[in-house]
């Protein structure tokens, strides 16, 4: 396959990366490198390194040098073409999505299940149909960041194209994946996507602190292999992640999914074993949380979205199916929910494209932040 121009590195450089090149105290505030995205040394190398990776692995795929491409240091959702923001600087998820457009010469579906709705990466392509957005992710009042109800489908010629799937707190892997499925299915189907971007934040697990859902390692896993059982050209991406340990484990088990390798009961010896007790197992467990999605809201949910991705492929939507009166639960207020937690470790650069395969032992990772420097798309893109 002949090698495509990159799209990323041919646009004339943006006012935004001038700043992460030379970071300026008196323009922090314009580009969102305060609260949550502060500026900090080595800042251009770090995000050369982000969307670095995710550029070489999805270069991998054009090149057809590998069908499945790993960085778990990617994923940085929330950034806008212009502005920092929920540690995230830069949007590398955009970039090579661009690339990808061009390299395939066809449609790209994008697949978060980061904690955190994928705004950046969905306004980014709100108005296009070569670009589908599908989003699972805890949703309500005062959770971070805000945005990503059922209504919200896009506009102009991308109607129909954003997909959200909004969860309240507390869903485990087997309602988790019995919604993701068919779902995933459906957005597949009425896209026909040439390839699979996939963003899998590790935040989403029980014991995150600032999650809300109740996933395990079994949850993560069980909707890569969904994915990857479709045999199209995917990359997976981290994202999100606020509990180092669990995260590692999370990222081992994706890797081993990918690998079709075996991951031992055990996590295996090394430096930072202390972390991963008090079990010290490579599998993660699930909380004692209530799960507040109750039988109709995610009845609710699974009809209305199949309904609108029935007719961006031409079919008729069914009429929604009742649930089940005798598993009803009583409906439960939403929990209102702010991200106040920031990570206190500076983040630091590292090369990255897992193409190849990663380390075998977990290491402990903070979720590094992460925003859109580049201007690969003339709308907004806001882990």
């Amino acid at each position: 396959m002949t090698p495509p121009p990159s799209l990323a590195l041919t646009r004339p450089l943006l006012p935004a990366v001038d700043f992460l090149r030379n970071p300026r105290p008196a323009d922090e505030e314009e580009y969102g490198c305060d609260y949550d995205c502060p500026c900090f040394p080595q800042l251009w190398d770090y995000a050369r390194a982000v969307v670095g990776g995710t550029l070489a692995g999805a270069r991998k795929l054009i090149y057809e040098e590998a069908r499945t491409c790993l960085h778990f240091n990617g994923g940085r959702h929330h950034a806008k073409p212009d502005r920092a923001d929920g540690f995230c600087y830069v949007n590398d998820i955009c970039i090579a999505i661009f690339e990808l457009l061009e390299g395939f010469d066809g449609p790209v579906l994008y697949i978060d299940i980061d904690v955190h709705h994928g705004d950046g990466v969905e306004q980014a392509f709100y108005s296009s149909n070569r670009v589908m957005t599908l989003s699972l992710h805890r949703h309500g009042p005062g959770y971070f960041p805000g945005s990503g109800a059922i209504d919200a489908t896009g506009t102009g010629n991308g109607v129909g194209y954003s997909v959200n799937v909004p969860l309240r707190a507390g869903i485990g892997d087997e309602r988790y994946l019995d919604l993701f499925r068919p779902v995933a299915d459906a957005a597949r189907s009425a896209l026909g996507p040439k390839v699979v971007v996939m963003c899998c934040g590790a935040d989403a697990l029980s014991r995150d602190p600032l999650g809300e859902l109740n996933l395990t390692t079994a949850g993560y896993t069980g909707a890569v292999r969904h994915v990857l059982g479709w045999k199209l050209p995917v990359l997976v991406l981290g994202g999100g992640g606020y509990h180092n340990a669990d995260s590692a484990r999370c990222y081992a088990a994706i890797t081993a999914e990918v690998l079709g390798a075996p991951l031992p009961a055990d996590v295996p010896e090394h430096d930072h074993l202390h972390h991963y007790g008090s079990d010290f197992k490579m599998c993660t467990k699930a909380s004692p949380m209530e799960d507040l999605n109750t039988e109709e809201s995610l009845a609710e949910v699974r009809e209305t979205v199949l309904g609108n991705l029935r007719r961006l492929g031409g079919e008729e939507a069914e009429p929604a199916k009742p649930a089940a009166a005798a598993a009803a639960q009583a409906e439960q207020p939403v929990q209102a929910a702010a991200q106040a937690a920031q990570p206190t470790a500076q983040p630091t650069a590292q090369p990255a494209a897992q193409a190849a395969e990663p380390s075998a032992q977990p290491t402990a990772r903070v979720e590094q932040p992460a925003a859109q420097a580049s201007g690969a798309s003339g709308s907004d893109a806001a882990d």
